[in-house]
């Protein structure tokens, strides 16, 4: 039962950021279930606090890139996070196709 599933994870998130308010990942994942549901001022408000406790983290500028450009709709700032993602850490081969999505949802073909 794909919904059930859903709201499960969900619950698990929340439950997840009750037990430790900056968990990162956690955070991104609540995000990305607010902009889903149209509340973009807070999932934008997930993502700013996400960039600022890890400014340096490549791992999660990288996932946070693909939340803005595939949930929050902002498809160049999200290549912006991925190719900053790249230049901290060139050697993750998912940075690249994070890169890609970005792009692709951006319209940047070449």
């Amino acid at each position: 039962d794909p919904v059930s599933s859903v709201r499960r994870f969900e619950d698990c998130i929340e439950k997840a950021l009750e037990l430790d308010p900056q968990d990162l990942v956690a955070r991104l994942c609540i995000a990305a279930f607010r902009a889903l549901r149209g509340d973009f001022e807070g999932a934008s408000r997930d993502h700013e606090m996400v960039l600022k406790a890890a400014p340096h983290d490549a791992d999660t500028i990288a996932m946070l890139a693909g939340n803005v450009a595939l949930i929050a709709g902002e498809p160049v700032h999200g290549y912006e996070l991925a190719t900053r993602a790249i230049r901290l850490n060139p050697n993750i081969p998912w940075y690249y196709g994070m890169l890609g999505r970005c792009c692709f949802v951006a319209g940047l073909y070449e």
